[in-house]
């Protein structure tokens, strides 16, 4: 079996991500141009909504989830045996609500290590493109912003990818990044991608993070390819 102690641990780049977006969003409203980014972060949080986590939202079939606030669902990947797989470990998943601020559900192989959840995050109401995430934020900000977060959470960030894409039709941002994780002697190197889009002054996204290594595996490529073509945001239907 394989190592899985960063199951613990692997959410921080999609934690950071919500600090990201929410201070790129708000930079309009931050009135102190001399604030720390740990000041900023605080001041731009009491802005903001928090997201309705009341589990009467939830509705699970299966590996399906469908929140019926935010009105969208998501198939994550299957734990059906007759669903073969070359490695067979990978249809091991437990589904669990979200644990971490604005993460709603999300699926864990504890055998890889892997985490795959989705988050919705409620956005200043002052955004003047509450459906473009393009035109609200700028990709060489978002870089600049993420490297210091990261640094205010002393991980060495090896690598960092921002480009566009698109979450269920609606223009989103892909984030892929490698960084390392130190505990006690261990050096453990993670890789995370989440792909977000803006709908109605709400961040919403999918979120996949697990040892870097597990990540060249092209059938858990293939899982979380199929991860983000069954997420559907459910707004004229």
């Amino acid at each position: 079996m394989r190592n899985t102690q960063q199951k613990v641990i692997i959410m921080k780049p999609l934690f950071i991500f919500i600090s990201l977006t929410l201070l790129l969003s708000c930079k309009e409203e931050i009135k102190q141009n001399n604030l720390t980014t740990r000041e900023k972060i605080d001041e731009v949080k009491e802005m903001i909504e928090p997201t309705d986590k009341n589990p009467n939202n939830d509705e699970w079939v299966g590996n399906l989830y469908r929140n019926n606030k935010y009105n969208f669902r998501i198939e994550f990947p299957s734990s059906n045996k007759r669903i073969l797989h070359e490695d067979s470990l990978l249809y091991k998943w437990e589904y669990l609500a979200g644990a971490g601020k604005g993460i709603l559900a999300k699926a864990i192989n504890r055998e890889y290590g892997i985490t795959i959840s989705t988050l919705v995050q409620n956005m200043p109401n002052t955004l003047n493109h509450p459906d473009d995430i393009w035109k609200n934020i700028n990709i060489e900000d978002s870089k600049i912003v993420f490297k210091d977060l990261m640094n205010l959470q002393k991980i060495d960030l090896n690598n960092l990818k921002v480009e566009k894409g698109y979450l269920s039709n609606f223009n989103a941002y892909i984030y892929t990044s490698i960084f390392e994780h130190k505990v006690g002697s261990e050096k453990i190197e993670y890789f995370s991608k989440t792909i977000a889009c803006l709908v109605d002054n709400k961040i919403y996204n999918v979120s996949i993070s697990l040892p870097h290594i597990y990540w060249q595996n092209d059938n858990v490529k293939e899982l979380f390819r199929n991860v983000l073509f069954s997420y559907t945001i459910e707004i004229a239907f």
